[in-house]
């Protein structure tokens, strides 16, 4: 996935000013961009992301491996860079008029924010806000934006029930060691000291707009600063992976992790008041609907699918002229606002992502 310079440094400039306006902190700077034969993109499917969570078992520091997991796992390292939160109702993708000019392509980025801001990601926080990052098999400390609140929703259920199972197995080993070799049982309190508690069991699910979302992603692949070496991805659901994957004319069996797959029709067009909108959405099903509902007696052509990220790129990359880029437009879920509607009145005060803090679960 080939993401020009300038639409990254438009979406990384975004964030630097964010957190500088508001809070002082000194700004993350941009490294230069990467040729894609340096960058490396390891193969996932929702499967092998599925695992990814359910082996997490404990909290560790990102400065330091202490060889007392249990006692990381009791305490629940916190890694506090710095305490940002990052404004749930404003956008990132706000940038300096001028290097903006000199960089837009069809679609302005200001404009791409507006149209990604209506779409709601999920993403699994703390009581506080502070996300919740795991440790995958290449090492790299990643969070995870959902493009549905049921992905979401599935895989902290798969963390906790997984995280449950360990402890409870570790518990089972703990006293039957101290039976084998005669030693007194231990207190409820000493067991936890032992074997540590579900790092999952206070976590939430909070909601982010998708322009925060892919400001984040972006900038965690380019920057060499950004969070002391987080990355970030947006992942669709496991449902709508396997409709992807099933239109694909390749025969592809899996799709390459931060892919995130849209579906459209050619030629398809919404009216939005006096406008024409060219829809494209997160998932396959909604499609069908929305063209049968225009087109009743019409039969269904030929779906397509596209990549979200491959799109971005095309809207913003400077020298284009595609003037049908200019009328696409973002259709989530169907349920996602009403979700995230949830997920703010659920989170109360507190705020719904904090920038510069993650609780790493490895």
């Amino acid at each position: 996935m080939f993401i020009p310079w300038q639409f990254i440094f438009l979406f990384s400039l975004l964030i630097d000013l964010e957190l500088s306006s508001g809070f002082g902190q000194q700004q993350a700077t941009c490294a230069p961009p990467q040729t894609q034969s340096s960058r490396h993109f390891y193969v996932l499917n929702s499967k092998n992301r599925d695992n990814n969570i359910q082996q997490k078992k404990r909290v560790l520091s990102h400065d330091e491996v202490e060889s007392n997991r249990r006692k990381l796992l009791k305490n629940g390292v916190l890694l506090a860079t710095c305490s940002l939160e990052l404004a749930p109702a404003e956008s990132l993708l706000a940038a300096d008029e001028e290097k903006q000019h000199q960089a837009n392509g069809m679609v302005s980025t200001p404009a791409l924010a507006d149209r990604l801001r209506v779409v709601p990601t999920f993403t699994i926080v703390d009581p506080k806000g502070i996300p919740y990052m795991v440790v995958g098999e290449d090492a790299k400390v990643t969070g995870y934006f959902f493009t549905t609140y049921g992905e979401a929703n599935r895989l902290l259920t798969l963390a906790r029930t997984s995280a449950d199972k360990n402890i409870r197995e570790a518990l089972t080993e703990l006293r039957t060691q101290r039976k084998k070799e005669k030693l007194p049982a231990l207190s409820k309190q000493e067991e936890i000291d032992q074997v540590g508690v579900n790092p999952w069991k206070s976590a939430r699910i909070s909601a982010v707009p998708l322009d925060v979302a892919v400001t984040l992603v972006t900038k965690s692949m380019y920057s060499r600063k950004t969070g002391g070496g987080n990355y970030f991805q947006v992942a669709p659901a496991e449902s709508d992976v396997e409709d992807a994957l099933a239109l694909d004319k390749n025969g592809k069996d899996e799709l390459a992790e931060g892919r995130v797959p849209l579906f459209y029709f050619a030629d398809f067009e919404l009216m939005d008041g006096d406008s024409k909108q060219s829809p494209l959405y997160f998932r396959k099903s909604e499609l069908v609907e929305a063209w049968k509902k225009q087109n009743p007696s019409v039969e269904i052509p030929e779906i397509r699918v596209t990549e979200m990220f491959s799109v971005l790129t095309e809207m913003v990359k400077p020298g284009g002229n595609d003037t049908d880029l200019q009328s696409l437009v973002f259709v989530a879920p169907k349920e996602s606002a009403q979700k995230a509607k949830q997920c703010i009145k659920a989170r109360g005060k507190e705020s719904s992502f904090v920038v510069g803090q993650r609780i790493v679960v490895l």
